[in-house]
């Protein structure tokens, strides 16, 4: 039998929290000098704009920068943003000490393990990082859908690491936090696949209220700028809720 686990908070997560909120961390180094929160949340923006843009299932960080449109006179180049991004991504990352035992009971009872990941970084990101997080061994093998161009999501990378490593469906179980692409996809194949779910740490909740809280005071600040009108009665108006466009 062979066993396969997804990446991405599955064996490792973030003590950020959300995936989106490594983009508000790139942030503060994406500029030579400091600046202002709008600036920030515009380059956040074009950042995930960009992704979205340039979605395919061999999709790199490389393309998604090449799309990337955020003009800024401190911006940092592109080459070295995304040198910054896989800098705070492995800041950031941590293994589940639960799953890494899992896997390595596994593998004592000599069952092939296999890594798993829709994915626009590289596959030699994704090997240093299992590396240096104790997650990865000699004899383990990894699938990234950037260096396959194919994905979980629709159901190829699944066919193809079946035709690649020779194996029955049936003989195959999955893990992953995904409940499409890591539980009902590759059930329909008749692989066993089992959902894993991690509840927040206390400092990834921190950092998640941190981000909350900056979205907030930024909100109410540009609405008591553009309507003349004092903070305290924003906030007293808002109690804690943000609108856009008019309705602000």
């Amino acid at each position: 039998m062979i066993f396969s686990f997804d990446i991405f908070d599955t064996c490792l997560v973030r003590k950020c929290g959300e995936a989106k909120y490594v983009f508000d961390i790139l942030a503060e180094k994406a500029f030579k000098h400091p600046c202002s929160s709008e600036h920030k949340r515009a380059f956040v923006a074009a950042r995930m704009e960009a992704e979205k843009n340039t979605w395919s299932e061999s999709q790199t960080l490389k393309e998604i920068y090449s799309a990337f449109d955020y003009s800024h006179v401190d911006i940092l180049p592109k080459e070295k943003l995304m040198e910054c991004e896989e800098e705070v991504e492995r800041e950031m990352l941590c293994p589940v000490n639960s799953v890494v035992e899992r896997i390595s009971f596994l593998r004592k009872q000599g069952h092939r393990i296999l890594f798993i990941s829709d994915m626009y970084l590289s596959y030699d990101f994704l090997l240093k990082v299992l590396q240096e997080n104790g997650v990865w061994k000699a004899g383990d093998t990894l699938y990234v859908s950037s260096n396959i161009g194919a994905t979980k999501y629709t159901g190829e990378l699944y066919k193809y690491i079946q035709k690649k490593e020779n194996i029955s469906f049936k003989k195959w179980y999955h893990y992953g936090d995904n409940e499409y692409s890591d539980v009902k996809i590759p059930s329909k194949f008749g692989i066993h696949a089992q959902h894993i779910s991690h509840t927040y740490t206390p400092y990834q909740l921190k950092m998640m209220q941190k981000h909350v809280t900056e979205t907030y005071n930024d909100f109410i600040t540009l609405v008591s700028t553009e309507r003349n009108l004092s903070k305290t009665f924003v906030d007293s108006i808002a109690q804690g809720r943000v609108w856009s466009g008019s309705n602000a």
